[in-house]
């Protein structure tokens, strides 16, 4: 807004500085070709500014070209996160859904890594009999392999 201000102001003294040398210029050609210069010099005054702007842009491209590229690589992280966990939401699920059709109990802990599904299963002491079940439950149906079983004493 400040600009603008200023660039209105600039027009209002240039108008009036062509104004006062228009009137001292002579009649006749040589009055003619000095009225075109300040013509000339008044439409200077007036797209002044557009050409700044260009300029301004010009430098700006740069910086607003590396401000694109770093939100777009904090998109790429948050969406890949956000897949990871949805990914791990749903292993959790299914884990869960198969353990409770067999009427098993179980806290489960998924950690989806690259290469790799990291399970962790917090089971009641009572099922320590039902490992190797589970284990295979897991494999042949979703084929996840448990990496630990944690021990609860029963209650």
């Amino acid at each position: 807004m400040e600009e603008i201000k200023e660039w209105m102001w600039m027009l209002c003294v240039s108008a009036v500085f062509c104004g006062i040398v228009s009137s001292l210029l002579p009649q006749g050609v040589s009055g003619r070709a000095g009225k075109a210069a300040v013509a000339l010099f008044f439409l200077c005054c007036l797209v002044r500014p557009l050409g700044q702007s260009f300029v301004n842009a010009e430098q700006m491209l740069p910086e607003m070209q590396t401000t694109q590229e770093e939100l777009s690589q904090q998109l790429q992280e948050q969406t890949e996160e956000l897949a990871y966990s949805m990914a791990e939401n749903h292993i959790h699920e299914l884990i869960l859904t198969a353990l409770e059709q067999q009427e098993i109990q179980a806290l489960v802990h998924v950690q989806l890594e690259e290469d790799h599904v990291r399970v962790q299963l917090e089971l009641s002491d009572a099922y320590r009999s039902r490992e190797e079940e589970i284990q295979r439950l897991l494999q042949q149906s979703w084929g996840i392999k448990v990496d630990q079983f944690i021990w609860q004493e029963a209650k």
